[in-house]
């Protein structure tokens, strides 16, 4: 981890002084997305549990010239739904929390006549705010604050990679507004909890679980550029 993120700042590094000898774009966009969620049990016998289209909300900075790197750094806010257990008849336990996260990117540039393609590796890291336990109906009613889950045992940072694509029109360099969509995969190499964690679902009776995170996020994007 620690090496790849060094290779990142080394590449933004580059891809800044490399645009020092260009015409740069300074973009400024704001993002709303949507974030398919898959918590892949790490324990024998526990199912994955995926969760589509949660939330997300982003602002972004980069910076783009008619070299072949770019770079950026953006600030998120997203919604997520830890699960804790599924019942036989379809009901969910879980925890509802608002995930703050950082990130620096860096990528290629890559255009043709009509679109630009942005490809990036970016990397980050998520602190958790705000928790409360959601007990989910089958007919898709939640109750919110419910079962007595004081230590949920999160992990106080959650670093995370990501790969992607933006795609916008090939003229968003100019001195304007431009509509933009994000394709991206992300992967948190620590586990959700800081340990194997025991859940009491029912009255003495515990499962215990353990997730690694992985998310695939659709976004799209009003963003405006400044010409220096």
């Amino acid at each position: 981890m620690k090496r790849l993120k060094g290779i990142l700042i080394l590449c933004f590094g580059f891809s800044c002084t490399l645009q020092l000898s260009a015409e740069v774009t300074h973009g400024v966009s704001f993002q709303v997305g949507l974030t398919n969620s898959l918590y892949k049990s790490t324990i024998k016998g526990v199912q994955n549990v995926p969760k589509i289209f949660m939330p997300s909300f982003a602002l972004e900075y980069g910076r783009f010239s008619e070299n072949l790197f770019w770079g950026g750094a953006a600030f998120g806010l997203q919604m997520r739904n830890i699960p804790f257990y599924k019942y036989t008849n379809g009901n969910t336990l879980s925890v509802g929390k608002s995930e703050y996260w950082l990130k620096v990117k860096t990528g290629l540039h890559i255009h043709n006549e009509f679109l630009t393609h942005l490809p990036f590796i970016s990397l980050g890291a998520g602190i958790y705010g705000k928790s409360e336990t959601r007990y989910k109906s089958q007919n898709g009613i939640p109750y919110n604050n419910l079962g007595n889950y004081k230590n949920f045992n999160l992990q106080n940072t959650a670093p995370f990679v990501e790969l992607g694509t933006t795609m916008i029109n090939s003229s968003f360099t100019e001195n304007k507004r431009n509509i933009f969509i994000t394709l991206s995969m992300r992967y948190y190499p620590l586990p959700v909890f800081k340990s194997n964690t025991d859940i009491e679902y029912a009255p003495y009776e515990v499962v215990t679980i353990q997730y690694q995170l992985f998310e695939f996020n659709i976004i799209a994007g009003i963003q405006q550029n400044l010409r220096r």
